[in-house]
């Protein structure tokens, strides 16, 4: 390619404009295509081949072709520059120091440009006296210029600042792009402008036109038809034609449709082909044709048209692309006239001939057939009467005209007035008048006159902040994501979440609220609900028939979907499934006598056509709608629910039976997203306006805190980078508590010994926690929970640590500086411990007492007996107090030293919920045991009766392993609920932990039989009904069960305390034991370790009666009771050594007891072994490990029972 010809040559320079010494970087990618094409750019980043005495013919080729590349690419260079530039570098030996010569000298200079291009983008002001566009396009050139200079700006920092530097005529256009609800690109901001500039030209083109007799109108499309012989004959003829003289040169005639008032580049066809115009669901369509005629509009001549009419055009604004059934009637903005496919929904209709016809965006045309009157009836029991209609039957979709709505005097929303009747009923129910008004800028209920009428303060929140009409904000998401919940467990279509919605606010309103301790309906009518009549959403029921509606030998009774409850009366709202002669099928009835089925659901695919298609002859032409598309199959649970899609769109079905009845369908997004993994994406996520009060909220407290200040970084020393990371905080049901925005430092880039020091902090033992919780049941205490916002923020730093201002929040004209930290922060190796040794010096100074058994651990209590225990687990900590005014006292303390968080009474800790039932405490994990389910699809398995089956014995893996990722991810999971509230899977999961190197088929069946085994005991908890106040253990080994492995036993033992486990273990033995005595001295030991620690812990807590007694531990082994007791040692037992020396010291020392128990009494056993189900559940009972349903009494039995 680099052999050209010289004509080619100069072809091509003609096209490059000569380098007069600015803007470099331009000129270089233009020369830099230009030498790409030609082959020779190479020679720009190589050297010239060596010239040698012995080079073969294909060395000697290869060196002159790179020396004949070489000076075409520097003779291409030189001649794009400017005589001055040429003169210059014309001496310059090859193309590569030439370039570099260039780019080392203008590229420099360049750089020295950066301070004005920020200055240029920022006090750019358009005008409206040049067209928008062109102004907008110096702004993408100057935001180009900071791509080029490796300058970044946000892209919603540059939209939002274009907007606000558009024309003051825009005002209206700017308000309405400021207000939108998702976030705009600069590509989506241009095709805006460039539509709402062509629509202002447009209309100012009509102003201006005149009339004249040889120009046709608009509405006339055979006078107006492209000649075709004008078709291929290029940009040069059309030139010609523009030139040629013309009646009225005031009038604008558009070359691509041929009408008048605008131009080809301003034409809404190009426009639809562009994709620039978006109306309605992807299609529209319209007309303003009148039965008899119609009136010509100001300014147009009709002087030439035929009577009869033989054209009438509708314009279109795009084309249709998607297809769908006869009855499915679509809401267009864009629409000029209503027009129907179907001749069966007119209700008059009067068929014309006359040639009309409506015009598509795509140049395509549909003939009108008839004018007439359509009735469309909704599920809510409204009409409204459509007139003029167009028949036109080669249409693909039912068209209503949003503008002839809006003419009519319909609106788009009802909010305001529903709103007005809401006020009416507040002020004579409650006798209170509405003072204030608080919503975001969306526009519905903008009516100032209205409000000043009635005296309301109408307040509204900042742009793009709705986080500060926030009550409101989190009730439409508890009620989107009720909405989801019902409609994903009911397996119902997404047609009815109008239905699950007014359920759902319906069921809200008589719920007691958290902050209240009571419900809204008592609130509003000062009574308590009875919710005896609730019933599950979705179900099936047999509505009984009412005297009117009943045959005396047909059915007395309908199937129905159970979908609410009537909003004025004592009834339910039922949707008819099944054909009957006295409903309609697919109609809502309303009553009171049904019989439920809530074990039974139905999963409704979307309607079909309410109308068949019987007029196949006159709508042979009618492309067929695309059916939808079959569901899934799924393996479904017993009630057959459908499987939850978070993919797809909400569509909106109002459906009625009869023939006369319309559904409405529009589009709504309603997806649940993932966390963001940076500032930008959580910027641009649906849920931005939460992110960025989690932002300033964080950001709040680092600048209360005097986290950092900003300083020049001190040379030699390197700043520590930042990430803002984002989380979901999740309430115990599933649903969202709260939005958290954290800044974590990159406290991986420090250095030991520079940056940090120590780095050890203490947490409160998970079995502490239980321990307190039981002796809060047994002492009656008060149980308060509190979170410290913002924690490691308190801990003061003795080391001097530098990072770089967070993203997004970079302080002007202080860019160049550093924060220097004064506190510390998250991510930095020593934040937990400068946290934890502010925290105790603060509560140790007011008093506390540090547990030296746990120390996260403090007491305070006074003579009388009065105190409170506060337990830390890093930010979040539990507070237990004899009475209120304790506990109160210690948060007031609390919240006067740190930036406290008052939970209330303690509702969830670390995951695990608790709560009081029949005057015990219970600890459960039911909803991160569903978590576990659903992440490994076990949601819908069948239960068993125990977690391992005592018939399979699991081997080493010697063949193929399965995933041990995802083998790691279960028993991870698994782990965490066996250590917190569930030592029914201890041993399971601690046998199966040990293959995590090299699963097997095998072992991951096991698993599956643990998930299966929590499928049926997912509501299973811990509970301390507060007695037995006696604190005892038991202990158990299995001696050499592993044969095949490696000869080890396993350890199990376990504490109760207020009737519930407190502390548990099954571990294999480190040891090879020679008999069955030493493994039980073995997990005896283990056992008295964990007591002596136990009894130093309550030792220190002032309810803990003393002295204390010994704990006895029960033992299943004669020979190790006896031994324990026995100081004698013989040369049966002298391999026992020092653990028999250990559990002697115990038991003088009076730490311990051990006491002999039968093995189908010991506690521990299934610790150290699988068994079968009855000794699993008397275990498991035993421990305290119950439903929450056999602690409300709703069944009577064990809890296991029923498996």
């Amino acid at each position: 390619m680099a052999e050209l010809s010289s004509k080619d040559m100069t072809t091509k320079f003609a096209k490059l404009e000569k380098f007069q010494g600015v803007d470099f970087r331009r000129w270089q990618k233009k020369m830099h295509f230009l030498l790409t094409t030609l082959n020779v750019v190479h020679v720009l980043s190589s050297t010239a081949p060596e010239e040698k005495e012995d080079e073969t013919p294909a060395e000697i080729r290869k060196r002159c072709k790179w020396e004949n590349d070489d000076y075409i690419c520097r003779g291409h260079i030189l001649n794009g520059m400017s005589d001055s530039l040429f003169d210059i570098y014309q001496n310059v030996k090859n193309a590569k120091q030439l370039w570099n010569d260039l780019e080392s000298k203008y590229i420099a200079e360049d750089a020295s440009s950066k301070k004005f291009l920020v200055s240029d983008f920022n006090n750019y002001k358009m005008m409206d006296s040049r067209p928008v566009m062109e102004q907008y396009n110096e702004l993408l050139r100057i935001l180009g210029q900071y791509a080029q200079h490796n300058m970044q700006m946000d892209e919603c920092i540059a939209v939002s600042s274009v907007i606000d530097k558009l024309p003051p005529s825009w005002k209206d256009f700017k308000h309405t792009l400021k207000h939108q609800k998702e976030e705009l690109s600069l590509v989506q901001l241009g095709s805006h402008i460039r539509i709402e500039e062509s629509l202002r030209g447009q209309e100012s083109d009509k102003n201006k036109a005149k009339p004249d007799v040889g120009q046709p109108s608009i509405h006339m499309v055979e006078g107006n038809k492209i000649n075709p012989k004008h078709k291929g004959k290029g940009i040069k003829r059309k030139f010609e034609d523009r030139n040629k003289p013309n009646n009225n040169s005031n009038v604008l005639v558009c070359w691509r449709c041929n009408m008048t008032g605008h131009l080809k580049r301003d034409c809404r066809v190009n426009l639809n082909k562009r994709g620039n115009v978006n109306n309605g669901a992807g299609s529209s369509g319209g007309g303003n044709y009148k039965p008899n005629g119609f009136a010509p509009q100001k300014g147009q001549n009709f002087s030439n048209l035929d009577k009869p009419m033989v054209y009438v055009c509708s314009l279109i604004l795009e084309s249709f692309y998607v297809q769908d059934d006869h009855c499915t009637w679509w809401i267009d903005s864009g629409a000029t006239s209503h027009m129907c496919r179907d001749r069966r929904w007119f209700e008059k209709l009067t068929l014309t001939d006359d040639g009309s016809i409506v015009k598509m965006g795509d140049e395509s045309t549909a003939k009108v057939c008839g004018v007439g009157i359509v009735n469309l009836t909704f599920t809510s029991g409204k009409t409204i009467t459509l007139n003029n209609v167009l028949f036109v039957p080669r249409l693909r979709k039912n068209l209503v005209s949003g503008g002839c709505l809006n003419s009519a005097g319909f609106k788009q929303d009802e909010a305001l007035e529903k709103f007005k009747i809401y006020k009416t009923e507040v002020e004579l129910q409650l006798g209170v008048p509405v003072k204030c008004l608080r919503t975001d800028r969306g526009g519905e209920y903008m009516d100032p006159l209205y409000f000043q009428s009635v005296g309301i303060i109408h307040e509204t929140t900042a742009p793009y902040t709705p986080q500060q009409n926030g009550v409101a904000e989190r009730k439409n998401r508890v009620l989107k994501e009720m909405v989801n919940s019902m409609l994903s467990y009911s397996g119902l279509s997404k047609g009815f979440w109008g239905e699950a919605m007014l359920t759902a606010c319906y069921v809200l309103n008589r719920v007691p609220n958290k902050r209240n301790k009571t419900t809204p309906y008592e609130l509003w009518f000062k009574r308590t609900p009875d919710l005896n009549y609730f019933r599950i959403w979705g179900c099936r029921a047999v509505v009984k028939l009412t005297e009117p509606k009943r045959s005396a030998l047909g059915e007395r009774g309908v199937d129905c979907i159970f979908i609410g409850y009537a909003e004025h009366s004592k009834a339910y709202r039922f949707y008819v499934i099944d054909p009957n002669e006295s409903v309609s099928v697919n109609t809502v009835i309303e009553s009171r006598d049904a019989i439920f089925d809530e074990e039974r659901f139905s999963s409704i695919p979307r309607p079909k056509d309410l109308i068949s298609n019987v007029d196949e002859g006159q709508n042979s032409k009618i492309l067929e709608g695309i059916s939808d598309p079959e569901p899934l199959k799924v393996r479904k649970s017993k009630r057959g629910r459908i499987a939850k899609d978070f993919g797809s769109d909400f569509q909106l079905y109002l459906v009625e039976g009869s023939r006369d009845k319309v559904k409405l369908q529009y589009s709504y997004c309603y997806s649940i997203e993932e966390d963001p993994k940076s500032f930008k994406e959580a910027m641009k996520s649906r849920d931005a306006a939460f992110w960025k009060e989690a932002i300033d909220d964080e950001l709040s407290s680092i600048l209360e805190n005097n986290t950092w200040v900003l300083s020049d970084l001190p040379p030699g020393s390197k700043p520590l980078g930042c990430k803002w990371i984002f989380k979901k905080k999740m309430k115990v049901d599933g649903t969202i508590d709260k939005f958290k925005a954290r800044l974590v430092i990159q406290g991986f880039r420090q250095k030991p010994g520079i940056d940090y020091f120590d780095t050890y902090a203490p947490v409160a033992r998970i079995s502490t926690i239980r321990l307190l919780i039981a002796l809060a049941a047994i002492h009656n205490l008060v149980v308060h929970q509190m979170d410290v916002k913002t924690a490691f923020l308190n801990g003061e730093l003795d080391e001097e640590v530098y990072m770089k201002q967070p993203e997004g929040f970079v302080m002007p004209s202080n860019e160049h500086k550093v924060c220097k930290l004064v506190k510390s922060l998250y991510g930095l190796k020593q934040a937990p411990k400068q946290w934890h040794q502010k925290f105790d010096e603060v509560i140790l100074s007011s008093g506390f007492k540090l547990n030296q058994s746990d120390k996260c651990v403090y007491s305070r209590f006074d003579s009388s007996g009065s105190g409170v225990i506060i337990c830390l687990y890093v930010d979040d900590m539990l507070i237990f107090g004899t009475n209120q005014l304790q506990v109160d006292e210690t948060k007031c303390l609390l919240s006067s030293k740190f930036a406290m968080k008052d939970m209330g009474e303690a509702d969830v800790i670390l995951g695990i919920r608790i709560k009081r039932v029949n005057k015990g405490i219970a600890l459960m994990q039911s909803h991160y045991v569903e978590k576990i389910l659903k992440k490994f699809n076990y949601s819908d398995c069948s239960p068993v009766s125990t977690p391992m089956d005592p018939s399979v014995k699991l081997m080493p893996n010697k063949g193929m392993a399965v995933s041990q990722l995802e083998y790691s991810q279960a028993i991870g999971c698994l782990m965490y609920a066996m250590t917190s509230t569930r030592p029914d899977i201890a041993y399971a999961v601690g046998r199966l932990s040990r293959y995590t190197s090299n699963p097997s088929t095998q072992h991951w069946q096991a698993i599956q039989r643990i998930f299966k085994y929590l499928k049926g005991t997912m509501d299973y908890g811990l509970y301390y009904l507060g007695y037995p106040s006696v604190l005892e253990g038991y202990s158990d080994a299995s001696w050499i069960t592993h044969v095949e492995e490696d000869h080890s036993s396993t350890t199990g033992w376990v504490f109760l305390l207020g009737g519930g486990a407190i502390s548990w273990a099954s571990k294999k033995q480190t040891c090879i034991t020679n008999s069955t005595m030493e493994s039980e001295f073995v997990a005896l030991a283990t056992a008295g370790k964990e007591a002596e620690w136990l009894r130093n812990l309550i030792y220190e807590i002032p309810l803990w009666s003393k002295p204390i007694a010994p704990i006895s531990i029960h033992c299943d082994s004669a020979a190790t009771l006896a031994k324990s007791y026995n100081q004698v040692y013989n040369g049966k037992s002298r391999h026992l050594g020092v653990r028999h020396s250990m559990i002697r010291d115990l038991i003088m020392n009076g730490v311990i007891s051990v006491e002999f128990v039968k093995s189908q009494q010991n506690l521990a056993d299934h610790l150290t072994k699988s068994l079968a189900r009855d000794l699993v559940h008397k275990s498991v009972f035993g421990m305290g490990l119950k439903s929450i349903l056999f602690l409300n009494g709703d069944i009577p039995n064990s809890p296991l029972v029923r498996h």
